[in-house]
């Protein structure tokens, strides 16, 4: 079963670029456990800080941004990594929009990515 943001994601993936949709789906990174729409794993931040689809997008971005940093050296895997990492959180900065406080999630989101960011 799809969750929220899978959902969410679904008609923004076609307008990825082919050669960076496979490392938003899990695919070409071989850390993840593959498969479309990977969702990597919640590092125990409470999921209400964010609304549903922006803090999983949230926690996908800086996922991907933490992999990045763990890979010095690989320049071409962490260039995609951080593409990925650029596109969750921005898409995650997108759902906020939709809220009825965005200025709150865009806060929230601010202090999470500089908290648990690489």
């Amino acid at each position: 079963m799809r969750d929220a943001a899978e959902a969410w994601l679904e008609g923004r993936l076609a307008e990825v670029p082919e050669g960076l949709s496979p490392w938003l789906t899990g695919g070409e990174d071989e850390g993840s456990s593959g498969g479309k729409g990977h969702a990597p794993e919640s590092n125990g931040r409470a999921d209400e800080d964010l609304p549903e689809v922006a803090g999983a997008l949230a926690r996908r971005g800086l996922e991907a941004l933490r992999r990045a940093a763990a890979r010095p050296g690989s320049e071409r895997e962490s260039a995609f990594l951080l593409l990925a990492a650029d596109a969750y959180l921005t898409w995650a900065c997108e759902a906020l929009l939709s809220e009825d406080d965005p200025t709150a999630g865009f806060e929230e989101l601010i202090r999470r990515t500089a908290s648990e960011g690489a």
